[in-house]
């Protein structure tokens, strides 16, 4: 269990990392005229119960015994944790009949 808590804490140290790098400006956020407000659902990005959700899925179906050293186990308990969050993602872009929203 403990390897799962960090793998947890390496998904967030990566999703700070990828926020930070792929900004589209190089001023610091404090700085208000670098930036544009956009006025968006927050239903359309993802949100911290959406990677609850994905962290619950794949320590449901993750066995570590499968993998030899901690390293391997991470990456795979990672990669297994990304599936899920994009099977969410997509399942919430669908409408209440199961066809994809235009």
């Amino acid at each position: 269990m403990y390897g799962l808590i960090s793998a947890a804490k390496g998904i967030e140290t990566i999703g700070r990392a990828i926020t930070a790098s792929s900004l589209p400006t190089t001023a610091l956020p404090t700085v208000t005229t670098a930036w544009t407000l956009y006025n968006d659902s927050v239903l359309n990005y993802t949100q911290d119960n959406d990677i609850q959700e994905a962290f619950s899925e794949a320590m449901i179906n993750f066995n570590e015994g499968l993998f030899p050293d901690d390293a391997t186990r991470k990456l795979v308990f990672l990669y297994l944790a990304a599936h899920y969050l994009t099977a969410i993602a997509s399942i919430s872009t669908l409408t209440p009949s199961g066809r994809a929203a235009a």
